[in-house]
């Protein structure tokens, strides 16, 4: 990704997952007037260095965001469930219940953007995809 992004950037980043490395790194994928948004980011006491100098002479835009109003949540509904708003590009894995554990070491293992760098090593990911495959092998 940053490849594909010099020498320009990126115009904006919207990140949905309380990755807290994930902020300095974007802030240097972004071009100048880029916007980084932070949706869900909840967990509070949660740090991340920002170079401010980044911010201010770049004019980037650091912006939070958290929707938990209720009505909105039910518009969102419907217009999800009828596919006036359909999604369905932007779903690349589905799992069942009973693989729940396997969905989540999955995230690990992406090789997309910040993947690498979210403090998860590969000899963890790796034992982790193990157990949850010895454990469904059992089942």
């Amino acid at each position: 990704m940053q490849r594909a992004a010099k020498p320009q950037g990126i115009d904006a980043v919207v990140s949905t997952v309380p990755a807290d490395d994930l902020v300095p790194r974007a802030m240097t994928l972004l071009n100048g007037g880029g916007k980084l948004l932070l949706f869900a980011h909840t967990r509070r006491d949660a740090l991340a260095p920002v170079d401010l100098a980044t911010v201010c002479v770049g004019e980037k835009d650091l912006l939070g965001s958290y929707s938990a109003e209720l009505a909105l949540q039910e518009k969102v509904a419907r217009m999800v469930f009828t596919r006036k708003l359909d999604v369905r590009r932007l779903i690349t894995h589905c799992f069942s219940l009973e693989n729940a554990l396997q969905a989540i070491c999955s995230g690990y293992q992406t090789d997309t953007w910040f993947a690498q760098g979210n403090g998860v090593s590969r000899r963890r990911r790796k034992e982790a995809l193990e157990s949850v495959q010895k454990k469904q092998k059992k089942s």
